[in-house]
């Protein structure tokens, strides 16, 4: 997860202090550890899996009671209808997972071993700015995501880059000899 543009700056601004800077610093790693967003991921996978494996269980829940809940889950809200997480999670935060992490979490690679679809139950996660690429080679805004799912992965995809060099980021066009420049 990355944190918000004004805890940023209110970073930048302490650098000065080195006092308040460790004690800030101390109280962002534990509050935002390093895999922060890849155990958010898997809470949110673990409870619409709880979800659905209640509604299997329990045979006292009608069918749209069980829907419900399911939905709910995925769509981060409970039984009042307030979000249940409140992250929002940025490519850049899955760029900087390790393969192991992508995989553990439901990714699957496309077409080489740094493109990576992403798994449907997390579309309601992610951040509405970000641009992937679909599958046809269109670079698309998350708000614009179409649900076309190829093996329970949205038809879109990420590429991770190993060595940070440079942003914005060239991406190989899949469809031809030509690269597109993705911003973010």
């Amino acid at each position: 997860m990355a944190i918000n543009s004004s805890s940023t700056v209110a970073l930048e601004n302490l650098k000065g202090n080195n006092t308040t800077m460790n004690v800030l610093t101390q109280k962002i790693e534990k509050d935002y550890p390093e895999d922060f967003v890849y155990d958010t991921i898997v809470a949110i996978r673990e409870r619409i899996l709880s979800m659905a494996a209640q509604s299997a269980i329990y045979s006292n829940w009608s069918d749209a009671f069980a829907r419900k809940e399911v939905v709910s889950a995925i769509f981060n809200k409970d039984w009042r209808g307030n979000p249940v997480f409140e992250p929002e999670i940025n490519k850049t935060d899955l760029m900087g997972m390790t393969n192991a992490q992508l995989e553990t979490i439901g990714f699957r690679r496309w077409s080489s071993d740094e493109t990576w679809m992403i798994p449907l139950f997390i579309l309601n996660y992610l951040n509405p700015d970000d641009v992937y690429v679909s599958v046809m080679g269109a670079v698309t805004p998350v708000r614009e995501f179409d649900t076309d799912v190829r093996g329970g992965m949205l038809a879109y995809f990420f590429t991770r880059i190993t060595e940070i060099d440079a942003d914005p980021v060239m991406i190989e066009d899949k469809f031809g000899d030509n690269s597109k420049l993705i911003e973010g």
